[in-house]
């Protein structure tokens, strides 16, 4: 006779009970019962007993054989059982080695079912460190690379996982979508895209968590600096000056630019000029790249003829490469002839920063209004429209002095260090000490360009100075002597007469 058998489970005085009860019928099978609910797995706790048995009703009904399968320990002298009729499986003192499926086999007439029930022990995670499953620390990868690191789980009920960069919580989608988090069964896999240093080098520790406990393993990420150094252009001069009709030969230089991967070109007033030369444009390009002290270099340059007032403006070499973009700017010049050298729209340019406008405006201002000194100032007489190294040229160039009201605020300013060099090359160009220097509050003078820092300056932080300051100022500015008035060309003077003129000036 065919039987069905099914599985329940009770518990006495701190016994986990399993049944297989023969239901009748013509096909065996059977259901795993939790009361009165289907249940497929049993929790217990590290050292309980726990009891299964598998039996077979009505009473009458025999099966012809019932066997136990599964587990690790060898449990044949746990088995009690009346043939036929039930058999008893008891596991004591219960282990973690102990979790696993455990089946109870029924068979007669030539039908067989088989119950099973899978027993979990209560644990506190641990990590699973196979091969495939586990990422050992420390990880060194290159710029550009996509890794993926592996945590992978056990213990019961099953720990949650999380990944955490220098602490915090990893999330899909952070740092620019370049983290992505893949669940795997007992798992949790962690893809990086395109590493990065500065993005992605550090500590990353994957975390496993249940109510019994937390495991933590910690991956060491490093992208070394020879592997993801920038690109770095820079300019020899911030501005070239020339006639009319003359050619200009604007350079630059780069470094950690390899030639394999590395793009240069040049922009003019903010427009990609063509890589290819062209007569239209008058523009022949050149670039060598060498390597110098294991560094990658480039030298490139642009050669612009028959200059005209159309090829005034800003130039900007650029360096692409795998590893980042950087790029200089080169102000080109047009000087005309018939303007007389001391034609100056303005007797002083102020070069300072806009966080210290009220300075200026409190103390500088008043100081050139009482006599009447024609002052410019980027905020009022800047030209709307006009690209700002144009406008910084032309203030430079079109005053007799510059005046810098050197701050920790201008040091810490693109524009203002700008028309700081742009003012020194005018100085070295046409020989005229038209820089004047004015510090307002106790920044080092380390962060002066090096040609400034052995000059001597208005100090107006210095208490024993406040009471002179108006006067050594207007003296630089009024300062005119003959042999001293230096335009385009070249002094009439002597070497040592310009020397001295120059030191009188900025004492």
């Amino acid at each position: 006779m065919a039987s069905t058998f099914t599985f329940s489970r009770g518990v006495i005085f701190g016994v986990f009970l399993l049944f297989a009860i023969c239901e009748g019928g013509n096909v065996i099978f059977c259901k795993i019962l939790n009361g009165s609910l289907e249940a497929s797995e049993l929790a217990v706790s590290p050292n309980d007993d726990v009891s299964l048995n598998c039996s077979v009703v009505p009473q009458g009904v025999r099966a012809s054989r019932v066997t136990w399968t599964g587990g690790q320990r060898n449990y044949s002298k746990d088995i009690v059982s009346a043939p036929g009729l039930w058999s008893h499986l008891r596991l004591s003192n219960i282990s973690v080695e102990d979790a696993g499926k455990y089946k109870c086999e029924v068979s007669n007439e030539g039908h067989k079912d088989v119950c099973a029930i899978t027993l979990q022990v209560n644990s506190p995670p641990y990590i699973t460190r196979a091969s495939g499953y586990f990422t050992t620390s420390p990880q060194v990868l290159s710029v550009g690379d996509v890794s993926v690191f592996h945590c992978y789980a056990s213990g019961w009920p099953s720990p949650s996982l999380v990944w955490l960069k220098d602490g915090k919580e990893i999330r899909n989608g952070d740092a620019d979508n370049s983290y992505v988090l893949r669940k795997q069964p007992g798992g949790l896999d962690l893809t990086i895209f395109y590493v990065r240093q500065t993005v992605h080098e550090g500590k990353y520790t994957c975390v496993a968590r249940n109510q019994y406990g937390k495991k933590r393993h910690s991956i060491l990420l490093s992208v070394p600096d020879f592997l993801v150094m920038q690109p770095e252009v820079r300019t020899s001069v911030r501005q070239v000056t020339k006639h009319k009709n003359e050619d200009a030969l604007l350079t630059c230089a780069g470094q950690n630019t390899p030639g394999e991967t590395t793009v240069v070109s040049w922009a003019f007033n903010g427009t990609d000029l063509p890589l290819e030369n062209g007569d239209e444009f008058r523009h022949v390009m050149d670039f060598v790249y060498f390597e110098e002290q294991s560094v990658a270099k480039v030298n490139f340059s642009l050669l612009i003829r028959n200059i005209t007032e159309r090829d005034t403006g800003t130039y900007s070499c650029k360096a692409l490469t795998l590893t980042g973009v950087d790029s200089d700017t080169i102000f080109l010049r047009l000087v005309k002839s018939d303007l007389p050298p001391t034609d100056f729209q303005h007797d002083v340019f102020i070069s300072f920063s806009s966080l210290d406008y009220h300075w200026v405006r409190d103390h500088l201002a008043p100081v050139l209004d009482r006599k009447r000194i024609n002052y410019c100032i980027h905020s009022r007489d800047f030209v709307v429209g006009k690209a700002i190294m144009e406008n910084i040229a032309d203030s430079v160039y079109n005053s007799r002095k510059v005046l810098a009201v050197i701050s920790k605020n201008f040091m810490d300013s693109r524009f203002c260090r700008e028309e700081l060099e742009m003012a020194l090359y005018r100085c070295t160009e046409m020989a005229d000490s038209s820089l004047i220097l004015i510090r307002v509050d106790n920044v080092d003078h380390k962060r002066l360009p090096k040609t400034l820092r052995r000059r001597t300056f208005i100090d107006y932080s210095s208490a024993t100075e406040r009471g002179v300051w108006e006067e050594r100022l207007l003296k630089h500015i009024e300062f005119e002597k003959e042999g001293c008035k230096f335009g385009i060309s070249e002094p009439s003077g002597s070497t040592d007469e310009l020397i001295n003129c120059l030191d009188e000036a900025n004492v």
